[in-house]
């Protein structure tokens, strides 16, 4: 046995695959190319006579797999030595013919002036290689066959964000198998050279042949789970209700994020209407419903690994916290700067001390926690937990320290969901529900896990 890309394959599979390596299977993706091949954009003549340099000398792009660099820049030389174009049309021209195919794939693309951008920079490269031809040297050689290698690659216009807008699944699954052919294949480039060179089989299979191994990575970042997936599971561990009226408990525990993202500004106009209008009388109706109310924010640190994970949201625009500052237009791009989140969670937190209210309302405060009315938090802060995943059960222990019996907590995170059931099997509670819904009024929509 040996291992290729992270995965076993008997050695006799491995040289039949090698043996047909110039057969390789290529993807239907619904373009129309079928069993007999697929219409050529353009007359496909070859002129042995009239080859370009490295590439051979197609005059169109053809096959039943999106283009690849070298077929793009060998139509586009065609184009503009043979038929003597300017490099701008030629170029045009030919991001015409790649777009057919992209738009037919039902994949969105990058504006045409970023294509084209590219097809030139594909043309400089071949115009240095072509002019140092005749030099022997070691850096000309491997500039050579590094140029060789990209150009069987994917000519990848995808958009930016292709894969979150493509709204079918095959249709990503076709983008993402197009990717990995290019990767596969030259792993195939790879073994083939080993071979050709009289290389040893089992040294070649000893070390890996992929900078990353498929196994773990998708187009070469690390691959990444779906965390809502877990809820599936933990449903056989508790009563699910589709239609839960709201529980009769005493306590409640909030994620302050998560109140801010569904609590939007619709009542409001600035920051102190947004208070008063619409996030106070959220909290009121909680301790309406039971004796104490905890809320916990989240903490941002400039240093910290989530804040690579929170810019991959996409960016928003600074907006200073203040309560005549007018809100701004779009809550959620507003919501992606952390000081945005950091200033208004103290905005919030400042007006939750001014309640009047007979039952008890505890707030944190950077790594600080505020009880209204004062009481002992000394077990609570000061508390260095980055997130309210982990701060949350913190509380939780408290409000059952305290004899709290019928525990609600609310949230849209998966974390904190398995953290929750987690807590159960360790404290004594008589009922403890998680209310994972989303919508402007609690608990109208999504589900309320129970476990007694």
């Amino acid at each position: 046995m040996v291992r290729m890309g992270g995965t076993k394959v008997k050695e006799d599979q491995v040289m039949l695959a090698v043996e047909h390596v110039q057969q390789r299977h290529t993807w239907d993706c619904g373009l129309g190319l079928r069993q007999h091949g697929p219409p050529a954009l353009g007359t496909k003549e070859i002129s042995e006579n009239r080859g370009i340099y490295l590439l051979g000398s197609e005059d169109a792009i053809w096959g039943s797999k999106l283009p690849s660099s070298g077929q793009v820049l060998s139509v586009f030389l065609h184009n503009h030595l043979n038929l003597k174009q300017e490099r701008a049309e030629s170029a045009k021209v030919v991001v015409g013919k790649v777009l057919v195919f992209w738009n037919k794939a039902r994949i969105p693309t990058q504006r045409q002036d970023k294509i084209l951008a590219k097809v030139q920079s594909h043309h400089d490269r071949w115009k240095g290689l072509k002019k140092n031809q005749g030099r022997q040297t070691q850096t000309q050689r491997t500039s050579k066959e590094r140029f060789k290698t990209d150009m069987g690659n994917l000519f990848d216009v995808a958009h930016t964000d292709a894969l979150k807008l493509i709204k079918k699944l095959e249709d990503q699954d076709f983008l993402l198998a197009q990717r990995e052919l290019e990767r596969s294949s030259q792993a195939d480039r790879l073994y083939i050279a080993s071979q050709t060179r009289d290389g040893d089989l089992a040294e070649f299979f000893r070390h890996e042949n992929q900078a990353c191994p498929p196994s773990l990575s998708q187009l070469g970042k690390l691959r990444l789970g779906t965390k809502s997936d877990l809820l599936m599971c933990l449903e056989s561990c508790a009563e699910v209700r589709d239609d839960a009226p709201k529980p009769d408990t005493d306590g409640t525990i909030l994620d302050g994020a998560v109140l801010v993202n569904v609590l939007k500004p619709v009542a409001a106009k600035t920051f102190d209407d947004y208070a008063l209008k619409v996030f106070l009388p959220h909290i009121q109706g909680h301790l309406q419903r039971g004796c104490r109310v905890y809320i916990v924010w989240d903490q941002y640190r400039d240093n910290s690994l989530k804040s690579q994970a929170r810019d991959k949201r996409g960016k928003g625009i600074r907006r200073r916290v203040d309560g005549s500052t007018v809100l701004p237009g779009n809550w959620q791009q507003f919501l992606r700067i952390d000081a945005n989140k950091t200033e208004l969670f103290a905005f919030l937190t400042k007006h939750i001390t001014h309640l009047v209210s007979d039952k008890q309302i505890v707030t944190t405060y950077g790594s600080d926690v505020t009880c209204i009315p004062a009481c002992d938090t000394s077990h609570l802060a000061p508390c260095d937990h980055e997130e309210a995943d982990t701060r949350m059960m913190i509380h939780l222990a408290d409000a059952v320290r305290d004899g709290f019996q019928k525990i609600l907590l609310r949230t849209v995170d998966t974390d904190i969901v398995v953290l929750a059931v987690a807590a159960t099997t360790k404290l004594k509670i008589q009922e403890f529900w998680v209310a994972f819904a989303t919508g402007q009024h609690f608990c109208t929509s999504g589900q309320v896990y129970s476990s007694t």
